[in-house]
């Protein structure tokens, strides 16, 4: 064949030739999927379903993203370009077409491929060596190139281990060379990373730009500019996307819900798991249980409507049916012992309140769409944080109106026909802590006027108030149009007035239709009750934190967190307003102005004329800001709230003195005095008892040092443990202030609660705040009256351990222990797929079908990286007392026998039993343990490492109504198979017990004897209700507090 001068040969060869006709079929595929769109334009459409025409061409869009950069012949160059015309025109055509004729069909997910028996085709000792790999690169976060050389090592090791025995065998060559030299191809194998959208955020706004695909899925684009307007009439932001490689300035990597659900649904028990949620809710659908154990027991979830205006769990007929616990909140990616202005890093999270509660916190198990990148957290004034929720909740409405359907679940990816059954997702609830809820719902903060969004008591004046009887539901509709008129407002000038009045910005969780936030936006408990009222409690009330200190700083009273610095309800604005135009040397008369406002109210008519006439010599400008400070202006014509404060007549110097005066005349007449506490005595008491008191292992006792620096940053299981005070006859009335704190933290974590222990929560809560104001007046926090509001929680979504902050936190810590390289912007994707590499391998290891000696593995790895901890919901640290995996010698057992033994935490001794234990039972054929189960850890003797597993509280003869005592395990023995407990009991006293008015209210603590009795009782271990804590604080006296917690959890 002759070839034409004029082509290049090149051009003409075999792979040019394919790549033309394979450019030619994508330009094919586009031309058909538009001429099955002309009909939709001329309305012609017969017994054409527009559904199916356009979901076909949808389909052909997507097929065409995926191939086009795979042609990249000069050849086909431009039939190529001709194809990405063509594929513009068709995707504008589909989003014309689809305003028209939305999508109503359930959304395919495609997770066929997760249902691959990934273990098929290896030895046991392939895979093991594999686990040891993924271990050190996932949670230990080694490079490519350690993780390579450990892969290479292990295979070294294997191969050198066959020639003792004379060289490897061919099973034993076949499973040494299965083993990849590679890292990433052990990584594929698995599936173990995830495909994330690499989205454009804008450094200036934070509005986010999903990527095109003119070039290919492998050639993203985005636009070079940001056109988004903060306001109707404001300008474009303009801010530059792109960096010179055309890649964008920040990047939000969005893991898209429909891809993470449809791995979710192929594991293991899944499906079985979420239909066993929502049948047990049918069941006694619309009387929700009284007791609340299990999130399914809250009253939400009886209520709650469908897209179809019918009820989500029972109308839901064959559709699967999911609810979603929402987070979010910032970090320091540096690690929590960093403090002043660091960098700050955010997560968001959902975690599935189908699945039993371990379950629901394993990470293994844990949804986290993207982690917002830094150093700066999003610019809540301008609502920054609607644009960052907007694709996930995108998707979950997507899941919600039209449902998803995936090819399969675990279950059912065999029996039934793909893609049979559409599940619908729906956000049950947000729980976070106030300084991240307030901006990601659009709510004002926790410190201005509108600190409560559950209830209709605004201003500060209101935080104080305890008749919540009287409280009155807000009004979500309220909240709805006050977030919907600030995003439509014409300018910044409207926002802040609507903002002031309504208390709320634009938030992307209204795309939820039937979003609640008085009902779902949950005030968190661990940030609210720990981290703030109980932890501000004792260091500023009672001034616990360092109050020997010489050297302290006028810098002001920290904040706890969520109780940052508040601006008020538009004060900025309307001083501004005023102050325009004005001399700055009138403010210094505003110290002098509070002066008289701070000393002693007046008595006679006289006297209220002198205060006035002093106050009325100060500067006009002076006393603007003072009344601006206090809200309090001359009430007239405007009424008594002012936007702007006006510079005329009817804001004289005389009607603000006036003004000033009535309202000093409001307030107590004589000054409150606080309770007068000896500080450093009492901190020396506490920092004693923290020494001094034995605890079982499982609990996590407080710094020695506490409330110096040298104790180092509390966390919040801290801020419940024992305290002791110095002299109780003294600080009677401030004891009683902090022990009803005390039970109200008791009674809200319980396991269980019962309607009247909700309400005593609410009572103890209550007696707390009414201490405060009478031991400690002017010491109220905003949390004090968001707390109150827990006990709505409590009611519409069960125990707060469903729904409180340790499990995410306990998250954070994992991230912040993720090798990075320390670089903003890119740090963001290594958290997010190193995340996803261990939460993958994790989901791997926990499966069913899992090898046994890969369920020996994975606990191995369970116990060296603590994953069994923190996944119960609870803010405890697992007992790790002689079970550390240091001391496991279940490998030994198993080289030196050829068996496995089977895991046990009951350890026996070898010597013969004691001669006091063979007399109290009278027999000598007995087995005696060191350390045996417990209903929380392990039961010891005393000869144990950890005494404090050998104090105890039980029920004598077995009385389960009866009343409990303490006493000390001396023996544990097994005698006619059943275990018994051989125990001394602790003495009472002749003497009242200042413990027991607190008894009945949850804090369950006896006076006793430090002496215990010489004779041994014995006891079935059954009549053991779990440890007891212990302080021989005075000369024969001990205080006893029972620890015994019973935890109920999603069982099969």
């Amino acid at each position: 064949m002759d070839v034409p001068s004029l082509v290049d040969p090149k051009d003409i060869n075999a792979a040019s030739v394919r790549a033309v006709l394979s450019a030619q079929r994508l330009q094919d595929v586009l031309d058909k999927a538009l001429d099955s769109l002309v009909c939709l334009y001329a309305g012609s459409l017969d017994s054409l379903d527009p559904q199916l025409l356009l979901g076909n061409a949808e389909a052909s869009l997507a097929y065409v993203q995926k191939s086009i950069g795979s042609v990249s012949r000069a050849a086909a160059t431009n039939t190529i370009e001709k194809a990405k015309k063509s594929m513009a025109t068709l995707e504008k055509t589909i989003d014309q077409l689809r305003k028209v004729y939305p999508d109503t069909t359930a959304v395919k997910i495609d997770n066929s491929k997760y249902f691959i028996n990934l273990t098929s085709g290896y030895h046991v000792a392939t895979l093991i060596a594999f686990c040891i790999v993924l271990a050190s690169r996932v949670f230990q976060g080694a490079a490519r190139r350690g993780a390579g050389a450990l892969l290479k090592g292990i295979k070294l090791f294997g191969y050198n281990l066959t020639l003792l025995a004379g060289g490897p065998n061919d099973l034993q060559k076949l499973a040494l060379l299965t083993i990849p030299d590679s890292i990433p191809a052990v990584e594929t194998k698995f599936n173990l990373d995830v495909e994330a959208i690499p989205q454009a955020m804008c450094t200036k706004c934070g509005y986010v730009y999903p990527p095109t695909y003119p070039n290919g899925l492998s050639n993203p684009e985005w636009p070079e500019r940001c056109s988004y307007r903060l306001t109707k009439l404001s300008d474009p932001c303009g801010e530059s996307l792109l960096k010179s490689n055309h890649q964008p300035r920040k990047t939000l990597e969005y893991y898209p819900f429909p891809n993470w659900f449809g791995r979710f649904l192929s594991l293991p028990g899944i499906e079985k798991y979420g239909d066993r949620f929502s049948n047990d809710i049918a069941q006694h659908y619309g009387l929700a249980p009284s007791t609340k154990c299990d999130v399914k027991d809250g009253s939400f979830f009886h209520s709650f409507m469908a897209q179809d205006d019918k009820l989500f769990i029972a109308d839901r007929g064959e559709e699967g049916r999911w609810f979603f616990l929402l987070h979010a909140d910032f970090f320091n990616v540096e690690g929590n012992r960093l403090r002043g202005k660091t960098r700050s890093t955010g997560i968001v999270s959902l975690a599935c309140l189908n699945l039993p509660l371990q379950m629901r916190n394993d990470s293994a198990h844990r949804y986290i769409p993207y982690i917002i990148p830094g150093p700066y957290e999003p610019d809540a004034k301008v609502a920054a944080h609607q644009h960052i929720l907007h694709p996930m909740l995108s998707d979950i409405v997507m899941g919600y109106e039209r449902g998803f359907r995936p090819h399969g679940s675990h279950g059912s990816h065999q029996s039934v026909q793909p893609y049979a059954r559409v599940h619908r997702t729906a956000v049950a609830m947000a729980s976070m802590d106030s300084k991240a809820a307030r901006p990601f719902a659009g709510l004002l903060d926790v410190t201005s006027h509108h600190h409560c969004f559950i209830c209709r008591c605004f201003h500060k004046f209101h935080m104080g108030r305890t008749d919540f009887e009287n409280w009155v539901p807000a009004d979500d509709d309220f909240l709805r149009r006050g977030a919907e008129m600030w995003r439509d407002a014409k300018d910044d000038k409207e926002r802040i007035q609507i903002s002031d009045f309504y208390g709320t910005r634009y938030s992307a969780l209204w795309m939820l239709g039937n979003w609640k936030p008085s009902k779902q936006l949950l005030v968190e408990p661990m940030h609210i009750v720990f981290l703030v009222i109980l932890q501000r409690f004792f260091r500023d009330a009672l001034k616990l934190d360092n109050p020997d200190s010489k050297n302290k700083k006028g810098k002001g009273k920290g904040k706890g967190k969520g109780e940052g610095k508040g601006k008020g309800t538009g004060k900025d604005k309307r001083i501004e307003s005023a102050a325009d135009g004005e001399s700055e040397d009138e403010l210094p008369d505003v110290p002098a102005i509070h002066q008289h406002l701070s000393r002693v109210a007046p008595t006679s008519e006289q006297e209220m004329k002198a205060l006035k006439k002093r106050i009325s010599g100060h500067k006009w400008l002076a006393l603007v800001y003072v009344c601006n400070n206090l809200n309090q202006f001359p009430v007239g014509k405007r009424g008594g709230f002012l936007s702007v404060i006006p510079r005329d007549k009817q804001l004289t110097i005389a009607a603000m003195a006036d003004t000033l005066v009535h309202w000093r005349m409001s307030k107590p007449l004589t000054p409150l005095r606080r309770a007068d506490i000896d500080s450093v005595d009492t901190l020396n008491h506490v920092q004693l008892s923290a020494r001094e008191v034995i605890t079982p292992s499982w609990i996590t006792k407080p710094p020695f040092m506490l409330g110096t620096k040298r104790a180092g940053t509390l966390k919040a299981a801290h801020w419940h443990s024992p305290i002791a005070t110095a002299n109780v006859d003294d600080m009677a009335s401030v004891l009683d202030t902090a022990m009803q704190l005390v039970c109200a933290s008791i009674v809200m974590t319980k396991d269980s609660l019962q309607p009247s222990q909700r309400d005593l929560y609410r009572n103890c809560l209550r007696r707390h705040v009414d201490g405060l104001k009478k031991n400690f007046p002017g010491f109220i926090l905003p949390s004090h009256h968001l707390a109150f509001h827990i006990y709505d929680g409590m009611d519409s979504f069960s125990t707060v351990r469903n729904w409180w902050a340790f499990p995410y936190e306990n998250l954070i810590g994992r991230l912040q222990r993720i090798p990075t390289n320390h670089k903003t912007g890119e740090l963001e994707q290594t958290l997010l797929h190193s995340f996803y590499k261990g939460a993958n391998f994790r989901q791997w290891l926990l499966r069913p079908d899992c090898p046994d000696e890969l369920k020996e593995m994975r606990d191995i790895l369970e116990r060296a990286y603590g994953y069994n901890k923190g996944a119960r919901g609870d803010d405890q640290e697992i007992d790790n007392v002689d079970n550390d995996g240091d001391n496991d010698d279940s490998m030994t057992v198993l080289l030196e026998t050829g068996h496995r033994r089977e895991s046990s935490s009951d350890k026996m001794i070898s010597t013969p039993p004691p001669l006091e234990l063979t007399r109290a039972v009278g027999r000598s054929d007995v087995k005696c343990f060191s350390q045996v189960a417990a209903p929380r850890g392990f039961f010891n003797t005393p000869t144990a490492i950890a005494k404090g597993n050998s104090y105890i509280a039980y029920k004598p003869d077995g009385d389960s109504r009866g009343d409990w005592a303490a006493g000390q395990i001396h023996h544990i023995f097994q005698l006619n198979g059943r275990k018994k407990l051989a125990i001394r009991r602790s003495i009472g006293v002749l003497r009242p017990d200042p413990f027991s008015r607190y008894r009945r209210l949850g804090f369950d603590a006896k006076l006793l004897s430090s002496s215990f009795s010489d004779e041994l009782e014995i006891i079935d271990i059954e009549w053991a209700i779990g440890h007891a804590a212990r302080w021989e604080f005075f000369e024969g006296l001990a205080a006893v507090v029972n620890l015994a917690r019973v935890r109920v959890l999603y069982s099969d």
